[in-house]
């Protein structure tokens, strides 16, 4: 069971849960772009690229979508662990430069709603 938020807290939650989920492409024209996300023959989640919106769909576990949704994975497969951990290596590659998170970036990057679709 997850835990429950109450207040200014469960708002705080909600708005980053939102967040989380809509997160644009980091391209000149993210229209142009998609999000196709790879996993193996047994739903374990394998990475993300950024790929051409028009170009076609090669690989035959894989799924599309145009912004980044970090719950993706858990809705293909209740525990991944290594699933999650790829998931953060390539997040933190695409959206932070491969630098380590900390909490000043963190809250930087999500307190920016540039970074977000509405």
């Amino acid at each position: 069971m997850l835990p429950r938020f109450y207040g200014q807290l469960a708002a705080e939650a909600d708005a980053l849960a939102q967040r989380a989920t809509r997160i644009k492409i980091p391209k000149k024209k993210p229209r142009n772009w998609c999000v196709e996300y790879h996993f193996d023959d047994e739903d374990r989640f394998c990475g993300f690229t950024f790929v051409k919106a028009s170009s076609p769909q090669h690989l035959k576990y894989s799924e599309r979508q145009p912004y980044l949704d970090l719950s993706l994975i858990r809705g293909r497969k209740a525990y991944d662990k290594g699933g999650g951990r790829r998931l953060i290596r390539d997040f933190r590659h695409h959206y932070f430069d491969g630098l380590n998170f900390t909490k000043d970036r963190c809250e930087a990057f999500f307190d920016d709603a540039t970074h977000f679709i509405d």
